[in-house]
């Protein structure tokens, strides 16, 4: 993804400076560095074809996320005690990634998933006013209840079941190495 963020004020006048920002991500951390050097170069060629310089700047980004079959299996059953139909969490896995977040971060470091509930049947863009709207109406209102009530199934389950803890942490260790 990339944005220009500085690029003069007409299209008939070459400013002297351009600044762009550009972003890549990947479900695999180790391609990472490949799309990287693809933007790098690309940058490059498009300063030399132009006589130009090319200042790079690589800033870290989110990574990946690690997943917890556990977990996810743990909350597709909560959601289900609810008459929620949960998604297949390897078919949404297998997606290409929607957006991002910076829980992805927090996955390699304690286990976790990052579930999302539905309370609309309308295609709505997340982080948009159609999706804030949508969340003052009765069935956002009953979308929002349902995933906090989920969410503390779960938990009570997690306290509750040793053995299920230690699932959800053999997961993470496994996934970790």
């Amino acid at each position: 993804h990339g944005i220009i963020t500085e690029g003069g004020l007409a299209n008939n006048i070459i400013p002297d400076r351009a600044v762009m920002q550009f972003g890549v991500r990947s479900s695999d951390d180790s391609y990472v560095p490949t799309l990287v050097k693809m933007v790098e170069d690309s940058a490059k060629g498009a300063a030399i074809a132009t006589g130009c310089e090319v200042e790079i700047i690589v800033s870290p980004g989110l990574k990946s996320n690690v997943r917890n079959p556990p977990l996810e299996k743990l909350f597709v059953k909560e959601f289900k005690e609810f008459g929620v139909e949960a998604e297949d969490p390897d078919y949404t896995a297998a997606q290409p990634p929607g957006g991002s977040t910076d829980f992805t971060d927090l996955s390699h470091f304690a286990p976790g998933m990052h579930a999302m509930v539905g309370f609309t049947k309308e295609d709505i863009t997340a982080h948009s006013k159609e999706l804030c709207a949508a969340t003052m109406t009765e069935e956002g209102h009953r979308g929002i209840e349902i995933g906090a009530k989920v969410l503390a199934l779960a938990g009570v389950e997690i306290l509750s079941d040793a053995k299920l803890c230690t699932e959800i942490r053999d997961a993470f260790d496994k996934a970790k190495k």
